[in-house]
Parts: structure tokens; sequence; C-alpha cells
């Protein structure tokens, strides 16, 4: 059975060297979710009739792995840097606070400026 201090473990031993702790957690987090979800939808397609006949508890447990190897060992996404000066883009990337700020009665509101 696998239990939480193994997960944990296993996370520090096959995880990249110079991974941080946090990530380290997360990915650890992320494959004791994956394994407990994939067994469970398993067991529920079994009791249903619905799993497909040439998936074997075998197949399951190769996908299975290849899925928490490409987890555990995927490189690190830097993040994002915070903008210095918020523009005037919304979070889509569109210009929906500007158009606000320049709305008045008689105009429409916009969610691109006319070109």
């Amino acid at each position: 059975m696998l239990t939480r201090a193994y997960a944990a473990r296993y996370v520090r031993q096959t995880c990249r060297p110079r991974i941080a702790a946090q990530v380290r957690a997360e990915r650890g987090n992320m494959a004791r979710h994956l394994i407990t979800h994939t067994y469970a939808e398993r067991e529920r397609a079994l009791a249903e009739g619905t799993a497909p006949p040439h998936a074997t508890w075998e197949h399951t447990a190769d996908a299975l792995t290849d899925a928490l190897v490409g987890l555990l060992t995927a490189p690190v996404t830097p993040p994002i840097p915070p903008r210095s000066t918020p523009g005037p883009e919304d979070h889509r990337g569109g210009y929906l606070t500007a158009a606000l700020a320049t709305t008045s009665p008689a105009r429409p509101l916009t969610t691109r400026p006319a070109l």
C-alpha cells in the first residue's frame, strides 16, 4: 500500500536534484492524487462494466508509471516576473480597462480600440 511517507520519499529520490522543496511538495501531492484517482476510476469502470476489455491492471499501472515519471522529472517553468507598470490591458490581453475609462453614455462599450 502506498503511504504518504513512502510517496514523499519517492518524490525526494526521483525528482530533479535541484528542484525546490515547494515544487517537490506540490508534485508529490499531484502524484498522490493521480494515483488515487486513476485507480478509483478503473475500479468504477470495472464495477459499471464500462472498462475497455483490453485495458488490464498491468496496462493501467504502466500508463500511470509513465505519467508519474513525466510529472516528477519535468523541468520547472520559471515564474513570469510581474510588470513594473500595469498597462491598460485586462488579464485577457484586451483593452477593457481603457474602454471603461473612456466610455460615456453616448459611446458604446468596446473591448478593442477602434482602428
